[in-house]
């Protein structure tokens, strides 16, 4: 028996030398060293298997370029991300926690499409089991080399308090509405669907338009609402992309909503436009899970200073109310919620009109796929 024992180890032993074998399945994305899991076929396999390497013999064209392997690339519907180094475990949020994407120390080092324009989250298997909010000026990526599971909430939605704008809201690629004039509401900000027009006040005037909608082929925020003749408009919503090798599960929520127009400094001036809903793109084999994700416009502020505060998206198929006047001022529009896009109007008033509701943001997902029973606002497109 001891003989076979000592065999045994020799024989193990000679399995992982002088280098481990290649082949065996890493459904979790791990591998043991030496050995890196292939996103082609999630069996391991010897670092430098399939090294894709470009070289011109001419000297004169100078020394030769080297692409990045492919296994560290991901993405495909909005770009392709090159990771600098493959992620070597899981990932998991279990706390709540504030990512600022532009000095968080988890976005990692990436090339390809937006090189540097963007804030990179990677695992192997990623958890968001608490509440995970992203703030800044870039967009969020989240990469989990083999799945990607949301028990919590995502948010990358922007509030007019708070974490003021989500993750890469308010995007320069947005066009701005009519600007206010005097006792008018602001129109609320367009993306996917369009603001509502803002409100008259006793001026009168002609109301203030939305800007145009648009249809993005790479990940951006939502557009902001614009001011009110007294009341600031509401920011646009966030984005956020979420690319898994497997499969993403989403029990929890995806939030990238617009922030609520603000009411009126005083009773006889205009409120502020609601924020666009932003952008939420989903890209796995496989998508499930009872959660919801929405982009949804938020409420336009009412033109008084009395009235309450427009409404936040809080869910993906109920619209945020725009703000009521209590007084002789206009509403705030309602925000888009579900199958409708465009934000609702601001009310005229005696005294100030009420901001436009915010416009649908925009969802994609690749492949195409039916996602089940996920609640989705807007509609996928």
């Amino acid at each position: 028996m001891v003989r076979f024992g000592v065999a045994a180890v020799v024989l193990v032993a000679a399995c992982y030398s002088p280098t481990p074998p290649a082949g065996a399945p890493c459904p979790d994305g791990v591998c043991p060293t030496g050995l890196v899991c292939s996103q082609a076929t999630m069996t391991c396999e010897h670092e430098n298997a399939h090294a894709d390497a470009a070289r011109n013999d001419d000297a004169t064209d100078g020394p030769p370029m080297v692409t990045a392997d492919a296994r560290q690339c991901f993405g495909s519907g909005l770009g392709t991300f090159c990771l600098a180094a493959l992620p070597t475990g899981p990932l998991s949020i279990l706390s709540d926690t504030t990512i600022d994407t532009d000095a968080s120390t988890l976005c990692v080092a990436y090339s390809g499409t937006g090189a540097g324009s963007y804030c990179i989250i990677a695992g192997t298997n990623i958890t968001i089991g608490s509440h995970l909010v992203a703030v800044g000026s870039k967009p969020l990526i989240v990469i989990g080399t083999n799945s990607v599971s949301i028990t919590s909430t995502l948010d990358v939605a922007s509030h007019r308090v708070g974490p003021v704008r989500g993750a890469g809201g308010n995007s320069g690629a947005c066009v701005a509405g009519d600007a206010a004039g005097a006792g008018q509401g602001g129109p609320g900000g367009s993306f996917g669907g369009a603001g509502g027009i803002g409100g008259n006040g006793e001026q009168g005037g002609t109301k203030p338009n939305p800007g145009s909608t648009a249809t993005p082929t790479t990940l951006r925020g939502g557009c902001r609402g614009r001011n009110g003749s007294l009341g600031a408009g509401g920011n646009g919503g966030g984005a956020v992309y979420v690319i898994a090798g497997t499969g993403i599960t989403i029990t929890g929520a995806i939030n990238a909503s617009g922030g609520a127009g603000a009411r009126s400094a005083t009773n006889e001036e205009g409120g502020g436009g609601g924020g666009s809903g932003g952008m939420i793109a989903l890209e796995a084999p496989s998508i499930s899970g009872g959660g919801q994700i929405f982009a949804n416009g938020a409420g336009g502020g009412p033109g008084n200073d009395n009235s309450s505060n427009a409404e936040e998206p809080a869910s993906a198929l109920t619209a945020a109310l725009g703000g009521p006047d209590n007084d002789d001022s206009g509403d705030g529009g309602d925000g888009s919620a579900g199958a409708t896009l465009t934000g609702g109007n601001g009310g005229t008033g005696n005294d100030g009109g009420g901001g436009g509701g915010g416009g649908a943001g925009v969802i994609r997902v690749f492949p195409s796929q039916s996602l089940g029973t996920l609640v989705v606002s807007p509609p996928v497109t």
